[in-house]
């Protein structure tokens, strides 16, 4: 057995049925770790941090999806280092929001057998993760078509978007965009539009970050070029 046993704990979030029962004597008894159950209503207010390495299991059958997100928020303001695990789970169930939560470690469907749990909480004691390639497939590429170079995606945006989205980084309102670069405000909007769709992001706080994040990598003669046509009125009446 890896660890010393008296240096973690399992916590089982869920009714306290039979079936939990069993499953938190199957875990003490095989893994040798201390396993208790807490109810679900008062269930964060009985969860002891005491130094010990800590999987808290939640049980989404008996969960509602408000309780669920509920749950994991109040965990995570008793201590970042505390291991959340989700079982009984179908594969139906949509973990795309969940799995973003850096506490959030691994999920036991409903039909993994005793291996596939005994495994799985010990490589989460080991600071692994336990999801499902299918899983980790999907948001590795959700992550990698958001987070393209910025000398890739820079290179999709006109010079009008351009010239646009590094006015949004200082702060200009579609309004004061429109005045600067002699458009209208609907032209702006679109610009606006296409950006978004372009660098993939759904709003204006995404849109600046993005900037920030790649304004040292973005070649330097480019932005001088734009930026100097923000500054020259005569130049920011170019034609769209």
């Amino acid at each position: 057995m890896k660890g010393n046993t008296n240096s973690r704990q399992i916590l089982i979030i869920g009714n306290k049925n039979f079936q939990n029962a069993l499953f938190a004597k199957f875990l003490n008894g095989t893994l040798g770790y201390s396993c208790d159950i807490i109810d679900v209503s008062p269930a964060i207010e009985h969860i002891k941090v005491d130094g010990r390495e800590t999987i808290i299991l939640i049980d989404y059958s008996n969960q509602t999806q408000s309780g669920i997100y509920q749950c994991i928020e109040r965990i995570a303001d008793l201590s970042t280092k505390l291991k959340i695990a989700f079982i009984n789970m179908s594969e139906a169930c949509e973990l795309d929001a969940l799995i973003e939560w850096p506490q959030v470690k691994g999920v036991f469907y409903d039909h993994a057998d005793q291996d596939q749990l005994l495994k799985g909480v010990e490589k989460i004691f080991e600071g692994e993760c336990w999801f499902s390639r299918k899983v980790m497939t999907r948001y590795m590429s959700r992550h990698r078509n958001t987070q393209r170079r910025p000398s890739q995606t820079m290179s999709v945006l006109t010079m009008k978007e351009r010239q646009i989205i590094w006015c949004m980084a200082k702060g200009d309102s579609n309004k004061k965009i429109a005045k600067r670069l002699n458009i209208s405000d609907r032209t702006v909007k679109t610009h606006v539009y296409n950006i978004f769709r372009k660098i993939n992001v759904t709003n204006r706080v995404q849109a600046v970050n993005w900037v920030k994040n790649c304004r040292e990598q973005i070649d330097l003669e480019v932005s001088k070029v734009f930026m100097g046509k923000l500054s020259d009125h005569s130049e920011a009446k170019m034609s769209l």
